[in-house]
């Protein structure tokens, strides 16, 4: 060993340097560089685009799942039976309000075909009841259509036509199946405003009507017993028979 070689081992120092852990050398890994703000920027935005690819993907999959697993709305020309059954579902609650009216219109005169369908037992009590909901307020809607395109007079005497109509109608027993009240109710709450004032105040005029109605067939029927009354007492009619003959001439 010659002297600049033991110079180099004897100094201070040295062979802890050569040692060190962490020291670079062959095999050592480098240390890796501290990342900028725009690489954390970059993975961020990255991050947040993959968060919006996974949504995106688990609503299209939520959307075609439910169109499997739902009540899909029946075509307008489909079997009132099949009709009836859709309309007893929420789905048909949840539709909106022109959607309804079309499915309301199309079963108001298919009450017959309905009551046939129950009594063959392809139709529910309920389901047969949300059905002859969904039928009046069709028919409901057809008379409002039909009275706010008339002039006054016509007005009143269509009123007349309607409620004579309903007087023809056959009461139910009570077991029979019937529209169903709170059906109906759950339905004209969710309509739009416009349409909830026009059914509403044609429904007020059609209660007016009836009780004018009443008030006039009350006052005719009087008036007809007033009439119908004898104009004297019975003691002061003349009296006729073998009991009021004439006495004999000379007694």
């Amino acid at each position: 060993m010659n002297t600049a070689t033991a110079r180099q081992i004897n100094k201070p120092g040295s062979i802890d340097k050569a040692v060190k852990p962490g020291a670079a050398g062959a095999g050592a890994k480098p240390k890796r560089a501290p990342m900028g703000k725009e690489q954390k920027h970059q993975l961020i935005v990255i991050g947040i685009a993959a968060a919006v690819v996974c949504s995106v993907g688990v609503a299209i999959y939520a959307y075609f799942n439910y169109s499997r697993t739902s009540h899909k709305p029946p075509r307008l020309d489909a079997a009132p039976v099949v009709m009836a059954k859709f309309i007893a579902t929420n789905d048909f609650d949840h539709l909106p309000f022109d959607r309804q009216r079309l499915y309301m219109k199309e079963l108001s005169g298919k009450k017959k075909e309905l009551e046939e369908q129950y009594k063959a037992g392809n139709l529910s009590k309920n389901d047969l009841e949300d059905a002859l909901s969904v039928v009046w307020l069709g028919k409901q809607f057809k008379h409002l259509d039909h009275y706010y395109s008339l002039g006054e007079l016509d007005k009143k005497n269509y009123l007349d036509e309607l409620i004579d109509d309903q007087l023809k109608d056959d009461p139910k027993g009570k077991d029979e199946p019937s529209k169903d009240k709170s059906k109906i109710k759950g339905v004209v709450e969710r309509f739009p405003d416009r349409e909830r004032r026009d059914y509403d105040a044609f429904r007020k005029s059609l209660k007016e009507r009836e009780k004018e109605r009443d008030k006039e067939a009350k006052a005719a029927a009087k008036a007809a017993r007033s009439t119908s009354r004898p104009t004297t007492r019975p003691s002061e009619r003349p009296a006729t028979g073998a009991n009021t003959a004439k006495p004999a001439a000379g007694k």
